[in-house]
C-alpha cells in the first residue's frame, strides 16, 4: 500500500535530532523524530530531504537508507510511514510556523535513556532507532 509520508532518523555529528512538539490530539508537547508526507510527483527521497531541511534546517549528506515501514495505529487511520536513517552536515533552527518549539539532540545512548524513562513515545522514532540500531548504523 501506499506509504503516507517520511519519517527520519537523523543523525548529525553522532547524535539524534528530534523535534520538541505540540500535537493537538495528545493535548502536549512530544519528542518526534522529523517526518512529512510525500508530495504528489515526489520521490520519498526528495521528501526526506524537503523534511529534514523545512523541520530543523539540517542538510542530508549523501545518501539517505531505508529503514522499512512503521504503521501509528492500525485501528484508527492508514499512518503509514516510510521510515529512513539519513546523515547530516549541518542542522539550524526548529520551524517555529509548523508548531516546532525545539530541536533535541540525543546520543544513541540518551535515546535509549529516554526509552526507559517513558519519555519516547513515539513510535515511529522508536521503529526508526531500532532498524538503525540492528542496521549498525548507530555507534
Amino acid at each position: 500500500s501506499q506509504s503516507q509520508g517520511v519519517g527520519v532518523l537523523a543523525v548529525f555529528e553522532g547524535t539524534i535530532i528530534l523535534i520538541r512538539i505540540y500535537r493537538h490530539p495528545m493535548r502536549r508537547w512530544m519528542l518526534e523524530i522529523p517526518r512529512g508526507s510525500v508530495e504528489p510527483g515526489h520521490s520519498l527521497e526528495e521528501t526526506v530531504r524537503r523534511e529534514v531541511a523545512e523541520e530543523v534546517g539540517g542538510v542530508v549528506t549523501g545518501m539517505t537508507t531505508h529503514l522499512g515501514r512503521s504503521v501509528s495505529d492500525t485501528s484508527l487511520c492508514n499512518g503509514l510511514l516510510d521510515l529512513f536513517h539519513a546523515e547530516l552536515s549541518a542542522i539550524g533552527t526548529p520551524q517555529l510556523s509548523e508548531g516546532i518549539a525545539d530541536i533535541v539532540r540525543v546520543t544513541p545512548a540518551g535515546f535509549e535513556g529516554l526509552l526507559l524513562r517513558g519519555e519516547m513515545e513515539d513510535g515511529h522514532a522508536i521503529a526508526a532507532f531500532t532498524q538503525a540500531r540492528l542496521r549498525g548504523l548507530l555507534p
